[in-house]
């Protein structure tokens, strides 16, 4: 059997048409193979905007307040930088360890309790200079006159102690 394509108009077999199965019944798409290709890669007449919706403050932002993300529409995250940032804040606050877990994670590819049998095998010291500290430098309160320094892993801050 044949079939005319709604995009070029050319009278082709139905083997030159993807079918598509909606709710159970399987038909033949209206564009053929050749057409649904070109259009799949040529997307040179979409305009790129200047800017999107954040789906989470729902306000008009430039493209550069959103993370890049090459899968995302437009190539960027659909939840804007401060409000992902915001996210993250109350995700650290509700539950610390779980947070904590995810940056041992990402940074050094093991869980916390990975990280939690390391250090109690290392009992306490550093497993390359043998020092015993603390497990993270805590963030000193503006009371206490110190200034304020980002938490950091035994790891770190062993490097910062030997330079």
């Amino acid at each position: 059997m044949v079939r005319t394509c709604t995009k070029c108009g050319e009278t082709k077999d139905e083997a030159d048409f993807h079918s598509a199965t909606q709710r159970g019944i399987t038909r033949l798409r209206a564009v053929c193979k050749t057409c649904s290709r070109t259009y799949a890669w040529d997307r040179s007449d979409d305009p790129k905007p200047y800017g999107r919706v954040c789906t989470v403050c729902k306000q008009y932002k430039p493209l550069t307040d959103f993370h890049r993300h090459k899968i995302c529409l437009y190539g960027v995250e659909p939840i804007c930088k401060k409000c992902k940032f915001e996210k993250r804040k109350v995700r650290e606050r509700n539950d610390p360890r779980q947070a904590r877990n995810v940056d041992l994670k990402a940074k050094y590819g093991i869980t916390i309790d990975d990280y939690e049998a390391m250090f109690a095998g290392q009992m306490g010291q550093c497993a390359i200079c043998g020092r015993a500290d603390q497990k993270l430098v805590g963030r000193p309160s503006p009371r206490d006159g110190a200034s304020e320094e980002p938490a950091v892993s035994p790891v770190q801050r062993h490097d910062r102690l030997r330079a």
